[in-house]
């Protein structure tokens, strides 16, 4: 194999949750947010994982997640 050549299912199986939680508590201390009615960070790094992990239209977000606006942009 390719030393390059990247499966998606290895990406997939790396986006676990542990590694959701610990990049947003990265994200809250490089930028903290600014409002208490701010969408939690946890919440929007869980769905851009989903969305790596299924992929398909950020419209598609289930709706448990935060708004497709919110995680997109």
């Amino acid at each position: 194999m390719n030393h390059r050549a990247r499966p998606a299912a290895c990406l997939k199986q790396a986006v676990s949750w542990h590694a959701v939680r610990e990049v947003a508590r990265w994200l809250e201390r490089a930028d903290p947010p600014r409002s208490g009615g701010a969408t939690p960070t946890v919440a929007v790094v869980r769905a851009i994982a989903w969305h790596l992990r299924v992929g398909g239209g950020w419209r598609a977000l289930p709706s448990g997640m935060p708004p497709w606006r919110t995680v997109y942009g």
